[in-house]
């Protein structure tokens, strides 16, 4: 499956689980720790940003004990070119990549960085990993300085005897990248094959360095995915298996190494006593990581069971993205559970996409779009996560800390462009489709997959539409098909495509409302676009602040086209217990990069007081 389909997938768990809440809690502050005492954040009108994870008292870190953590979906892959790098969860464990996010620069540090979306990928918040630093002297090259005395893992397979522990060389470096590049049905090799082609990956090993360059035109691809994205591996291995899908030959030079693994139920990561990392900041500063013992990785599909498994202290951290409030409101609103919470919305929503390419498409002129924006009422699905979530998402969700320059949210937009999210206005709407031509309105369907709240979701645009005589037919198709079909973007001149955005670390791509990919849903072709894409390009890799006052900009223009019809986006919640020290809500160290978790540590004496055991 492609990143698409793995976003779809993390979204549809997000949507997907519902448990009854619990009345309208508040929450309370009591030092620098946020702690829920049986109240929840309610909605403010205007929110923009999302509330800051509390830091932590800092105390000096403890050796030891196990970690408890749990994901939703089995482990299918162990190597990122045969299965995409988000399905390899356990690859942000025991491989590295040449750069990662800066801890100091997080909520452990100065709180530039929340470190709490799976994409976040700004390239100035980044720092030296395999590569101990790099320089970009012109765009189109990157120059990586890489780090001496970096050891691969010790095992005892007969894997881990081909590598014997050896230290980790330039070489290296170039046969993974080059690996990445040309491996028939990699995610490199298909889904940026204009970069897979071009790029050229040279080393020097006297020097330590290795150069990757590109054409400038794919620049933008190359500075934000190679640094951060794709892991390193030892080539022996790979020439022996053809590749690292077994389990088994996951070699190496994290900060924990992979020793069980059983499909649907569990993984085993012990932490690696050769690891080459040190704690750069607080008291721990110049410890030797990892700090815990053990990672116990749990696989839990059910929601109810996972909620359960955090309520009794069985899992350190519900951190996954399927925790909105209707979820876990009854955590939220227990008064005997002091936990610890970070409320924030994940950096992508769901949207319909439809033809604005086609002449003979309704789609195709503003005053119809503009019209089905005005005829939904896209609060009634506020209220469906009763009320905690904002109306704006598209092509950006309220960010993070890290991307606040790239938002305009709603309440600061022209009023134009605000009444199309706070309908509806029904007379308006009709008065739009007569002027486009459409008086009596049409027929439409809209291709969706087959789920709940999907249904419940578009039940409510059916409902909406037919006010203004938009007769809305709900395509309803298996998760495969639905799949195949936005991934083929084969809909007609009369067919609204259910799907959903890419991440916040895309942003500079524009890929949300430009080019022939996926996420570009209604095929926006717009030379306003294509302007502020030029623009952008000059910036990349150069000017983060600049790059994200250009998106800014340019979120007035697109909005009031109404390019694609977004639907709200939930706020979500990260729980976790008092005992999991040095943690302030993390997802991601950098782009895809579970890295954090060498960071954090288990205060035992404390667990043990809060659960008996």
């Amino acid at each position: 499956m492609n990143k698409s389909g793995w976003l779809l997938v993390i979204l549809l768990v997000i949507t997907a689980m519902a448990l009854p809440s619990c009345g309208k809690p508040e929450t309370t502050t009591t030092g620098e720790t946020t702690t829920v005492t049986g109240t929840t954040t309610t909605t403010t009108p205007g929110t923009t940003i999302p509330s800051t994870p509390p830091t932590l008292t800092a105390e000096k870190p403890q050796y030891g004990g196990v970690s408890r953590v749990s994901i939703t979906t089995d482990i299918p892959y162990f190597d990122d070119t045969v299965g995409i790098r988000a399905y390899c969860t356990s690859l942000g464990y025991t491989q590295e990549e040449l750069l990662e996010g800066d801890w100091t620069k997080g909520l452990a540090g100065t709180g530039e960085s929340w470190w709490n979306l799976p994409g976040t990928n700004r390239i100035d918040q980044k720092v030296g990993c395999l590569a101990e630093s790099w320089e970009i002297p012109q765009p189109g090259t990157i120059i990586f300085h890489i780090r001496q005395g970096v050891q691969w893992a010790s095992l005892t397979s007969e894997a881990g005897r081909l590598v014997n522990g050896r230290e980790l060389t330039v070489d290296d470096i170039v046969f993974s990248l080059n690996r990445a590049f040309t491996t028939k049905g990699a995610y490199f090799a298909t889904s940026y094959s204009g970069l897979a082609k071009s790029a050229v990956v040279t080393g020097d090993s006297a020097a330590g360095t290795v150069t990757v360059t590109c054409p400038v035109s794919e620049w933008v691809n190359c500075i934000n995915l190679v640094p951060d994205y794709l892991t390193i591996v030892p080539p022996e291995v790979v020439n022996k298996y053809g590749n690292m899908q077994n389990w088994k030959n996951s070699i190496g030079t994290g900060p924990f190494i992979l020793t069980d693994f059983i499909s649907s139920s569990s993984a085993i990561f012990i932490r690696n006593p050769n690891y080459w990392g040190t704690n750069p900041i607080g008291p721990g500063k110049g410890d030797q990581l990892p700090y815990v013992d053990k990672v116990q990785l749990m696989i839990i599909s059910d929601a109810s069971t996972r909620v359960s498994a955090f309520r009794t202290g069985k899992i350190d951290y519900l951190g996954d993205t399927a925790t909105n409030r209707n979820l876990v409101g009854n955590l939220l609103d227990d008064p005997s559970l002091k936990i610890n919470k970070f409320r924030y919305i994940y950096d992508g929503c769901y949207l319909m996409g439809m033809r604005t390419d086609m002449a003979d498409s309704p789609f195709s002129k503003k005053d119809v779009r503009q019209a089905i924006m005005l005829a939904l009422n896209l609060n009634a699905i506020k209220n469906y996560y009763k009320g905690d979530s904002e109306l704006l998402g598209w092509p950006i969700a309220p960010p993070p800390k890290e991307y606040e320059g790239t938002y305009v949210p709603l309440n600061e937009l022209p009023p134009n462009v605000q009444a199309l999210y706070n309908g509806p206005n029904i007379d308006e709407a009709k008065a739009l489709l007569t002027k486009a031509g459409y008086p009596s309105g049409f027929n439409v369907s809209v291709i969706t997959y087959n789920t709940p709240v999907f249904l419940d979701i578009l039940s409510s645009f059916k409902s909406d539409l037919a006010k203004v005589n938009i007769d809305l037919t709900i395509d309803a198709k298996d998760y495969a098909t639905w799949t195949a079909r936005f991934s083929a973007r084969n809909y007609g001149a009369y067919e609204f495509m259910y799907t959903s955005t890419s991440g916040i670390g895309t942003y500079q791509r524009m890929i949300n409302f430009r080019g022939a990919n996926t996420y570009n849903a209604s095929y926006i072709n717009d030379p306003v676009v294509e302007q502020a894409y030029e623009e952008m390009m000059k910036y990349v890799g150069i000017d983060e602040v600049k790059c994200q006052q250009i998106n800014h900009d340019l979120m007035p223009y697109l909005l009031e086209q109404a390019y694609v019809i977004g639907v709200p986006v939930a706020y979500l919640y990260k729980l976790w217990w008092p005992w999991l020290k040095d943690y302030h809500g993390e997802t991601s160290l950098g782009y895809y990069n579970i890295g954090y978790a060498k960071y954090y540590w288990i205060d035992q004496t404390l667990r043990n007081e809060m659960t008996g055991r």
